[in-house]
């Protein structure tokens, strides 16, 4: 497994071990297996999960907020919005805004 970075945020799910790599790749470790999967379209500046999604911070498109299935694939724009940080609860997602540093909320099932 790759080295992590210690100011990287980590999340489990039971099987796996998502992070960001040295380069921010969203990364995941399936403990049992041994086996290391890039997310190589996903290059993130943050990143939250839930039971089904991840949520995460674009640093390829000035921070755009995405939501996509565990396994990287129907990647979803949820804000448009220039976002510093990402995190979520059961019924939404709430993002740090980079210009103004107000929390925006999206509504998980308005979208």
């Amino acid at each position: 497994m790759d080295a992590l970075i210690l100011t990287s945020k980590i999340s489990f799910d039971g099987e796996n071990i998502f992070y960001k790599n040295r380069q921010s790749v969203l990364t995941r470790y399936n403990v049992s297996r041994g086996e290391t999967t890039l997310y190589e379209n996903i290059i993130a500046r943050d990143f939250c999960m839930d039971e089904q999604s991840i949520y995460y911070v674009s640093r390829t498109d000035g921070g755009g907020v995405y939501s996509c299935d565990k396994d990287g694939n129907n990647k979803k724009l949820i804000g448009n919005v220039p976002a510093m940080s990402v995190t979520c609860d059961a019924d939404n997602i709430y993002v740090l805004a980079g210009e103004s540093g107000k929390e925006i909320v999206f509504s998980k099932s308005g979208w």
